[in-house]
């Protein structure tokens, strides 16, 4: 019996992130990013939107996944805006614009998990 899953025939065993060892990755004008993890495979990252921020569209050479944690927020996907909200979950596919903005009275908080980067 194996501690861990058989992924292309290598062993990864259980990894534990703490909170407190999160890092900054970007701060931008009430929007901030925290690296959670970083993996073989994914990146996580949890962005912090407060009312009024906006984070561009801009495009990256990697699938994205967005998760709504708290709150709501338009998600920007080539320039078409769609309201989403806290469960909500949106998928990107790699060099597709994406951005957010915090229309809402609260905090938004996405957690953002960047695919396939191997």
């Amino acid at each position: 019996m194996s501690n861990g899953i058989v992924f292309n025939h290598l062993l990864y065993l259980v990894m534990i992130y703490p909170d407190k060892d999160k890092q900054l990755v970007f701060d931008q004008k009430g929007a901030k990013g925290y690296k959670l993890a970083d993996t073989a495979f994914n990146e996580l990252v949890k962005l912090e939107l407060e009312l009024g921020a906006e984070i561009l569209e801009h495009a990256l050479p990697m699938h994205v996944t967005f998760y709504v944690i708290k709150g709501e927020g338009i998600a920007l996907v080539n320039g078409t805006a769609s309201l989403c909200k806290q469960g909500d979950v949106v998928v990107v596919a790699k060099n597709e614009q994406r951005g957010w903005k915090n229309e809402s009275d609260n905090l938004l908080e996405l957690l953002v998990v960047k695919q396939n980067k191997h």
